[in-house]
C-alpha cells in the first residue's frame, strides 16, 4: 500500500512574525525558543505554560538541574523551568554540554554550576569550538585557534589530561582528495565522527584513527545515529534522495533506499530517531517519517513555508515552520 500524505492534526501558532523556531524536551515539557521568545508546553496538551522574552537569536539547549540552558553568539543563560524566570546570564561560556549530570563549558574547558552559571572547576586551558562531542568521559573537538579546525583534540574530563591531538581535518582531505567544512559528531559507543558535505568518516575515540570512510551526501554535516547504525538521507542535485544506512563500527552499508518523496535540491536536516522510526524534514517543507528496520516509508507531509528540525513527543510528531506554527502530526492508523 501506498505511504499517505498526512495532514497536521493541529497548528499551534507560537509566535507572530516570522522567526526560526528550535524546539527541545524535558520530562513533561516541551520548550520552544524563536527569535525573541522561549515558551514552555505542556508535553501531554501542548498548552502554554509560560512564554517569557530572552537574548535575541538564543538557541535551546538543554535542561539540567531544572534550569534551561540558552545559548547565543558563546553566551549562555540558565532560566527557571518552573515559571520560566531568568536566573543568571548571559555568561561567556564559548559553549556548553551535558556530561554525568554536571554541565561542561568549553571556553575554558570547565564544570558550570547551573544554577548559577559560573565555572566551579577549570580543567584545562584548552579552548574547544562550538560542536565539541562529549562521549562517556572524554571531549572532543577542533581548535578555535586553527584556521581549518586542526588540530583536533581529545580531553578526558575524569583525569584532566589531553589524550591527543591529531590533524584529522587534514586526515580528512587527503583521502577525499580536498579540503571542505567539516563537523564532529561523537557517539556514546566510542565513536567519533567527522562529517563533510560529500563524505563520513569514523575514528575510534580512544585514539582518533579513522577507522572507515565513506563517501555520502550530508547536507547539513551530521548524520542521526542509534543502536549502532548511522543514518543519512542523502539528496544529490540530479536525482531523488536516498536513504542509507551503515553499521557505526564497520561503515558497511546495511541498505540504501531510493526516497522520491524528497526532491532533489532540497535540503534534509538531521534525522530524529524515536523506537522503530527515524524522522527527517527539509527546508523546503517537507517531513517523512520511515522504518529503521528497511527504510521504507511510513508517511510524508508537505508544509508550504520553510520549516526546522522536528521531534518526536511520545507518539506524535512536532514539526515548527518559519511562520511561527508548530504542526502537530499523529501517526496514522495501521
Amino acid at each position: 500500500m501506498k505511504p499517505e500524505r498526512v495532514r497536521p492534526a493541529r497548528r499551534i501558532k507560537v509566535c507572530k512574525s516570522p522567526s526560526r523556531l528550535r524546539l527541545t524536551t524535558h520530562a513533561d515539557a516541551v520548550f520552544v525558543v524563536d527569535r525573541d521568545h522561549a515558551t514552555r508546553l505542556d508535553k501531554r496538551s501542548l498548552e502554554t505554560v509560560w512564554r517569557v522574552p530572552v537574548e535575541r537569536d538564543s538557541g535551546p539547549g538543554f535542561v539540567e538541574d531544572s534550569v534551561l540552558f540558552l545559548g547565543q553568539g558563546g553566551n549562555f543563560s540558565g532560566i527557571d523551568v518552573a515559571d520560566g524566570r531568568k536566573l543568571w546570564g548571559p555568561t561567556p561560556l564559548g559553549s556548553c554540554r551535558q556530561w554525568k549530570g554536571k554541565v561542561l563549558g568549553q571556553s575554558p574547558l570547565a564544570i558550570v554550576d547551573p544554577t548559577t552559571g559560573r565555572i566551579v572547576r577549570t580543567l584545562s586551558s584548552e579552548d574547544m569550538a562550538g560542536d565539541a562531542s562529549v562521549c562517556g568521559d572524554i571531549v572532543a573537538g577542533v581548535s578555535i585557534k586553527g584556521t581549518t579546525g586542526d588540530p583536533v583534540t581529545a580531553f578526558h574530563i575524569v583525569e584532566e589530561r589531553v589524550l591527543w591531538k591529531r590533524d584529522l581535518i587534514a586526515e580528512a582531505a587527503a583521502r577525499a582528495g580536498s579540503y571542505d567544512t567539516t563537523r564532529l559528531m561523537a557517539d556514546c559507543s566510542g565513536t567519533l565522527l567527522l562529517g563533510r558535505k560529500d563524505w563520513l568518516y569514523a575514528c575510534a575515540i580512544e585514539s582518533g584513527s579513522i577507522r572507515w570512510d565513506r563517501r555520502v551526501t550530508l547536507q547539513y554535516l551530521f548524520p542521526a545515529v542509534s543502536e549502532g547504525r548511522v543514518y543519512v538521507l542523502a539528496v544529490n542535485y540530479d536525482e531523488p534522495a536516498h536513504l542509507v544506512s551503515m553499521n557505526l563500527e564497520t561503515g558497511e552499508v546495511i541498505y540504501d533506499v531510493p526516497q522520491p518523496v524528497i526532491e532533489p535540491l532540497d535540503r534534509p536536516y538531521r534525522g530524529v530517531v524515536q523506537g522503530g522510526q527515524i524522522a527527517f524534514s527539509t527546508e523546503k517543507g517537507r517531513i517523512a517519517v520511515f522504518r529503521r528496520e528497511d527504510g521504507a516509508l511510513v508517511w510524508w507531509s508537505e508544509h508550504d513555508d520553510t520549516v526546522f528540525p522536528p521531534s518526536f513527543i511520545d507518539n506524535r510528531v512536532l514539526l515548527p515552520a518559519i511562520d511561527g506554527n508548530l504542526l502537530v502530526f499523529e501517526p496514522p492508523a495501521a
